[in-house]
């Protein structure tokens, strides 16, 4: 519906200018248009277009830009100016709250959604036109975060099978603990898109963050529980076998299980395992960081987790899924393996599972 006003407006600016210069006269006034209608007509756009990063988009611009409409920057969208812009960014550079790569974000977004503007006519320029060195250095905002943003074995393997967590949320960590999977790729999964492979299952993942399709082996551990949750513990959460087009873990409801939600119940299952504050994305740099520690070669591993980058080498390079599956399986986690075993675990792990993800002989 927001696309249809804005192709109705778009339709209206047009058409005045022409009949203005049939007649050779000025346009005829149109009614201001609000920089907040402007944005939810973007956003609107953006969700039919099924863009990955539209929920982030709306989230900055809802918190960091809409509130300041009318003050710092204006509530009309034909005022703003590049003066405003500016303000914007330098008022939250000042204010200390976000992380310079957060600021950058919020600019970013402004662009995009200004170059839309001008493109559909609603404005004569962009006034995204920053000097050199207004706009922050592209670091984090604790440069030792990044370091301390990882789990231990011990901890991922607390996540995934500790009985104090809910079953359908251990599901939802191994998704990204153990499958290096965002939120988002996790929490949009469909059982169909779990496809059993030898020598190991593989996920689909068609519509990613960087628009790259691929498809993840799923460690043995992962499989073992995925393996479960799909015959008994999906059926007692939602009273019926799941089909394939059910979501692999939604909320109670049946509906996908969002960001913001699953990150404050993620910060208080933390709490309750007596484990510090991270992020529910930072499992994903665990599983990357745990599995090159136990010798994955860093390019398959790459290829599995990211997909292929755009350089020539990469998309001449076509991995079998066998190699693939190998640098995936030298993740060593496994119920009761080294440090696990002091946990109540939700059930004893099959010997040939552990051999598998372990690399190490049953006998």
């Amino acid at each position: 519906m927001a696309g249809d006003r804005l192709r109705e407006l778009v339709d209206r600016l047009v058409h005045d200018a022409v009949s203005a210069e049939l007649r050779g006269s000025a346009p005829s006034s149109s009614p201001p248009i609000a920089f907040s209608t402007c944005t939810e007509m973007w956003l609107a756009e953006r969700r039919q277009l099924q863009l990955v990063s539209e929920p982030d988009d709306a989230t900055r611009l809802r918190l960091h830009v809409l509130p300041f409409c009318g003050g710092i920057v204006p509530a009309l969208l034909a005022d703003w100016r590049p003066k405003h812009v500016r303000a914007l960014i330098l008022h939250h550079r000042a204010e200390g709250k976000l992380s310079p790569r957060t600021i950058r974000h919020i600019h970013a977004v402004l662009s995009n959604l200004f170059r839309c503007a001008v493109a559909n006519e609603m404005l004569p320029a962009t006034p995204c036109v920053l000097s050199r060195g207004v706009l922050p250095p592209s670091v984090d905002k604790d440069p030792e975060w990044r370091e301390r943003a990882v789990f231990t074995r011990e901890e991922l393997e607390a996540l995934l099978f500790d009985r104090r967590i809910p079953e359908d949320r251990r599901i939802l960590y191994g998704l990204k603990g153990l499958a290096a999977l965002r939120h988002k790729e996790a929490a949009s999964l469909r059982w169909s898109q779990i496809v059993e492979r030898e020598p190991l299952w593989g996920i689909l993942l068609s519509r990613t963050k960087t628009k790259r399709q691929r498809t993840m082996p799923v460690h043995t551990t992962l499989q073992w529980l995925l393996d479960g949750w799909r015959c008994s513990g999906w059926r007692r959460m939602f009273g019926h076998a799941p089909r394939p087009t059910d979501l692999v873990v939604p909320a109670l409801r049946a509906e996908m299980r969002l960001s913001t939600t699953a990150q404050h119940t993620f910060k208080a299952e933390l709490a309750r395992l007596g484990l510090r504050h991270r992020r529910g994305h930072d499992l994903r740099r665990t599983m990357i960081s745990l599995a090159r520690s136990d010798g994955a070669d860093r390019d398959k591993l790459k290829a599995c987790t990211h997909g292929p980058s755009g350089s020539i080498i990469d998309l001449y390079t076509t991995w079998t899924w066998a190699s693939l599956c190998d640098e995936v399986a030298k993740l060593r986690i496994g119920v009761g393996r080294g440090g696990a075993d002091q946990l109540e675990l939700a059930l004893p792990e099959p010997t040939h599972v552990r051999a598998r993800a372990t690399g190490k002989s049953s006998k």
